[in-house]
């Protein structure tokens, strides 16, 4: 809960705008929630100087959650490959 106080503290220092009530709201969705528990504990912001840094890190970021960081509930592989391999398998 700290490390969320410290990233919204850092974002409206920015001027941007959040898109929740309260500091306690959930998202009440397993697959965001897991994604930003990651994102959170992975990526560093703390030395972004504009808005547009902490874009491009979190850009940056989801491009390698889903492309390359590999995952064991997924039978180790990337979201876009486990994704590709259900497809596949329905097609056929």
């Amino acid at each position: 809960m700290v490390l969320d106080r410290l990233i919204i503290a850092q974002l409206m220092g920015f001027s941007a705008i959040l898109g929740f009530d309260s500091w306690t709201v959930v998202i009440d969705n397993a697959k965001t929630e897991t994604f930003f528990g990651h994102m959170k504990d992975e990526l560093d912001i703390s030395n972004c100087e504009t808005f547009e840094e902490i874009v491009r890190k979190v850009d940056a970021f989801m491009y390698y959650y889903n492309n390359m960081r590999h995952m064991w509930s997924k039978h180790k592989m990337t979201p876009v490959q486990y994704r590709s391999h259900l497809v596949s398998s329905v097609v056929c």
